[in-house]
């Protein structure tokens, strides 16, 4: 390619309209979870007001993002006289344009890691111990951002995104977001797993499966499939962008457009794929003599979900030889 910078504009436009595409079917199904339940919309006090500002905000970003790469694209080859010309209009790093575009990359990046930290810190319980270290990774983080975008302000040059003055800066960014991926998906999943591994043989175990030598699977077990295959989706999009950074590829260009829209897909399907979960109903046969029905709600210490947005309910039905009577039960944490 002689004008390679040109081509990857051109791919990163068409990739990310690609994306954003899919980015809006996520959003109408996330949506439809968010103020719907059982067929009727939700009251305004139904509503997770948190995990919708959030939803709008992450959509109104990535949004932005995808017209600004359009405008850009139309713009330039408009007025340039040559792909020599585009270039040239391309890498002037202080235009308002792209400045907006890279604060469109590392602000959705920075919610997505602040989410993150908010799930593990429902998870154990709102527990701020457990989550100092991530929490001080997304504050060093957003301090790196406000380097990143002040150098690229003031520096006035026709350069690349990784130019010399600013790829340090822009390294630290990805790899701290790499770190918060892995570090938070794994307490998460830790905990998951812990609470699985005591419970799963008092809830569930049916009578259907006794002897079989096998497990059923749980909804923790489903919520932790999801909770890693859309960490994975993140992270391995960041990794992307991070190798093609300090690699001085131009593909950067193309690897951040795709990575607006992939960080609101990946948020999207955790709510969807789990609110998906807890619509099943699983029952379970457990011989007692003590006669019960209990709803296990998975959640933190206050009012809200261990999946933001999702209630994760595992009922579990008691014989009784003596009674039939049923009574309901609610288990927290």
């Amino acid at each position: 390619m002689g004008y390679p910078l040109t081509d990857a504009q051109s791919y990163g436009l068409f990739l990310e309209s690609l994306f954003y595409g899919i980015y809006l079917v996520t959003c109408g199904f996330c949506l439809q979870t968010l103020f719907t339940t059982q067929n009727r919309l939700r009251r305004l006090r139904e509503l997770n007001w948190p995990m919708v500002v959030v939803v709008f905000l992450l959509f109104g970003i990535a949004t932005v993002d995808v017209v600004l790469q359009f405008y850009r694209n139309l713009h330039t080859f408009e007025i340039a006289n040559g792909p020599a010309d585009a270039t040239e209009d391309f890498t002037d790093i202080s235009d308002p344009i792209n400045v907006v575009k890279s604060a469109t990359v590392c602000v959705q990046t920075t919610i997505a890691d602040i989410m993150l930290v908010y799930r593990c810190w429902a998870v154990y319980g709102r527990s701020w111990l457990v989550i100092s270290l991530p929490l001080l990774l997304v504050l060093a983080n957003t301090a790196v951002t406000g380097v990143v975008l002040y150098l690229e302000i003031t520096l006035n040059a026709h350069a690349l995104l990784n130019v010399k003055q600013v790829k340090p800066f822009g390294a630290a960014f990805w790899a701290l977001t790499i770190v918060i991926n892995v570090v938070t998906t794994g307490l998460i999943v830790v905990r998951l797993w812990r609470i699985n591994h005591r419970t799963k043989d008092l809830l569930y175990r049916s009578e259907s499966q006794r002897g079989s030598g096998r497990s059923p699977s749980t909804k923790l077990q489903r919520v932790m499939r999801i909770i890693v295959e859309s960490g994975l989706l993140y992270t391995g999009t960041s990794l992307i962008t991070f190798i093609t950074y300090v690699t001085n590829s131009v593909a950067v260009y193309v690897t951040t457009d795709i990575e607006v829209q992939v960080i609101g897909i990946a948020f999207n399907l955790i709510i969807i794929r789990a609110a998906q979960t807890t619509q099943e109903t699983h029952s379970i046969t457990s011989g007692s003599r003590a006669a019960g029905q209990y709803p296990l709600q998975f959640r933190g210490s206050g009012s809200q979900s261990t999946v933001p947005g999702t209630q994760i309910n595992v009922t579990v039905t008691q014989e009784d030889d003596r009674d039939d009577k049923i009574s309901d039960k609610t288990m927290t944490f």
